[in-house]
């Protein structure tokens, strides 16, 4: 029995969920590697965390009205281009401003992905099971986070720097974009 192609598209969607929240998570897991190499405090960690979110506030409402005129797999694949870029560019990274202001780049992919991801939804389906298409598309958030907390420390650990953990998760979203497409 084949498989309806609008729950392919949820798995498609659960992806890439899954992939930009492990790149929201990234400073939340990776702080114990990167305040001592910078020389942080607590509040410049949390500036960190903040940044993400930063962005992706300034790009959600822009993102619905892109999705609405482009298509929401198009602002889609640009958001996890933009991810996956500057997550790898971070990886090089030795000063606190541009690790700031790069993640907030990373927030506005993340805004990217959410408002096009719920439009998707809607498009493939009907009231009837549109609240499970959107409930099953949800949990790749929380998975992203449990693979975050689990993978990049690992990571980070493994090969000696937390620098290849953004490398990771950037190459990560560089693929789910390819995914998408």
């Amino acid at each position: 029995m084949a498989i309806p192609y609008r729950w392919i598209i949820v798995a498609i969607l659960w992806s890439s969920h899954v992939i930009y929240f492990l790149n929201y998570m990234m400073i939340g897991t990776l702080s114990p590697f990167v305040q001592p190499e910078f020389q942080l405090t607590t509040a410049q960690v949390g500036l960190l965390c903040s940044a993400v979110t930063i962005g992706s506030l300034v790009s959600n409402i822009p993102a619905g009205m892109m999705s609405d005129t482009y298509g929401a797999k198009w602002i889609m694949v640009v958001g996890l281009i933009l991810i996956g870029c500057c997550e790898f560019a971070i990886s090089f990274f030795n000063s606190f401003i541009w690790v700031f202001v790069f993640l907030i780049f990373v927030g506005m992919g993340i805004g990217c992905n959410q408002t096009p991801a719920n439009k998707a939804v809607i498009m493939w389906f009907s009231q009837k099971g549109r609240a499970t298409a959107m409930g099953i598309k949800q949990t790749g958030v929380t998975l992203g986070g449990v693979v975050a907390s689990f993978l990049l420390p690992f990571a980070a650990l493994y090969f000696g720097s937390w620098r290849y953990s953004f490398k990771l998760a950037g190459v990560a979203a560089l693929l789910a974009a390819v995914l998408i497409l």
